[in-house]
């Protein structure tokens, strides 16, 4: 028992890597099954006739669009066009949700310590809504991913004050924010947190 809770200890990030691994699979093949998996329907389907669009060389819309995310639909094109699957952005979107396990595991160690870090990643590898929108062809999976970097990224710039993750915050926010305007709310703590270490130039 002893040997397991250390093993468990040591390697509880990669325990929860294999959770979410496991977990995702299995939606994903169950999923794999139903209609609306490769004809997708409402804000997905917007999407989708966006992205083959793109694929057929319409890089630009025609019209200008308000719906959501101006960015998703080329990711749907690339990520779709390798397998010609509505499958490859699927596969993608859950990959990055295992990486939000990672990525959340080592800001909460920075902040809160091991435990709670251990708890964060359990958390993010089982949360069903996770999974379900990881699933789905929503943007909602890279915003989560992009802003869990971007928070990675200001964590990393209060621990060594290097300029390059301040920069890296920025951007990430910015890609947040073309999937979720509202993020922009966010920016002004990344310009607290430069003139918190004093290094405004």
């Amino acid at each position: 028992m002893k040997k397991i809770l250390l093993f468990l200890r040591c390697h509880w990030l990669m325990v929860c890597i294999v959770i979410a691994c496991i977990l995702r699979t299995t939606y994903f093949i169950e999923i794999s099954r139903i209609p609306f998996f490769e004809n997708p329907v409402g804000d997905a389907k917007i999407y989708f006739d966006r992205a083959q669009e793109i694929l057929a060389g319409t890089l630009f819309p025609e019209e200008v669009s308000f719906h959501s995310s101006p960015v998703y639909p080329y990711f749907l094109a690339a990520t779709y066009a390798p397998l010609k699957s509505l499958a490859g952005p699927r596969i993608v979107q859950m990959l990055t949700g295992v990486m939000n396990c990672i990525i959340g595991y080592y800001i909460v160690l920075a902040i809160a310590g091991y435990g709670a870090a251990c708890i964060a990643a359990f958390l993010m590898a089982v949360y069903p809504l996770f999974i379900y929108f990881e699933g789905d062809l929503m943007m909602i999976p890279l915003v989560l991913f992009t802003l869990n970097l971007s928070c990675l990224m200001l964590v990393l710039y209060a621990q060594r004050t290097k300029k390059r993750f301040l920069a890296a915050t920025g951007i990430l926010l910015g890609l947040s924010a073309l999937g979720k305007p509202d993020i922009i709310m966010l920016c002004p703590f990344s310009t607290t947190m430069d003139f918190l270490y004093g290094t405004i130039a």
